[in-house]
């Protein structure tokens, strides 16, 4: 009997509620990405310049920079169609995937 007591008081000892699990670190890095797709219209080592066409929406152009860091998935040549993963900082728009599309 003494068991049993000991037991029962472990167990009322715990929480009732799980504790919340702790978002993990590529969980808070993939949230503060954002998104641009549209066409190459210039590349070189250090920066991309992509434009949205107008169809859908209003047409925008963008520059972003090109890192060590950055992945490249596929062949980057003007008029390409690409999506591209960036972080804005300070230095400006920061690529961190470019994905080369099909034509």
């Amino acid at each position: 009997m003494p068991f049993l007591l000991a037991l029962s008081v472990v167990f009322a000892q715990e929480p009732a509620e799980p504790r919340a699990r702790q978002p993990e670190k590529e969980e808070e890095e993939s949230s503060s990405h954002e998104f641009f797709s549209g066409r190459i219209l210039a590349v070189s080592q250090e920066k991309l310049t992509v434009a949205r066409d107008g169809s859908h929406s209003e047409p925008e152009e963008r520059t972003f920079l090109l890192t060590a860091a950055t992945r490249v998935e596929g062949k980057l040549r003007v008029r390409a169609r690409v999506t591209v993963g960036y972080q804005s900082s300070e230095a400006g728009d920061v690529a961190t995937r470019v994905i080369v599309r099909k034509q």
